[in-house]
């Protein structure tokens, strides 16, 4: 478990969170140049549940969702939360990216 889903997981104790499965998971694509890069993602709830998936802003992380997701998870959902590449826990691409490029590496992350 990374440093941060630690801190994550203190942080619901210490709030008195319902306790909800905390799965980490590191998929790594073709990377930047030839396809999707690595996108790192955080999985809360039932992961048999219905899925929800979050994405987040420029200068943001997938810890911006977590108080949501874990509100979804006492309804039975399975939260996605990802840290597209360059933001949060994931790898910065090597060349810049637009738009396109990111919504192909969300596509074949959710695929995976």
């Amino acid at each position: 478990m990374t440093e941060s889903a630690m801190v994550e997981q203190n942080a619901r104790a210490a709030q008195g969170a319902a306790a909800t499965p905390l799965v980490e998971a590191d998929r790594v694509g073709l990377g930047p140049a030839t396809g999707p890069g690595a996108i790192h993602a955080v999985e809360i709830g039932d992961p048999e549940g219905a899925p929800v998936v979050f994405g987040h802003g420029w200068a943001r992380t997938h810890a911006d969702f977590i108080p949501i997701a874990e509100l979804l998870a006492r309804q039975g959902a399975r939260s996605i939360l990802l840290d597209f590449p360059g933001f949060g826990e994931s790898p910065r691409p090597s060349e810049t990216w637009g738009a396109a490029a990111y919504a192909d590496a969300i596509r074949a992350h959710l695929a995976d």
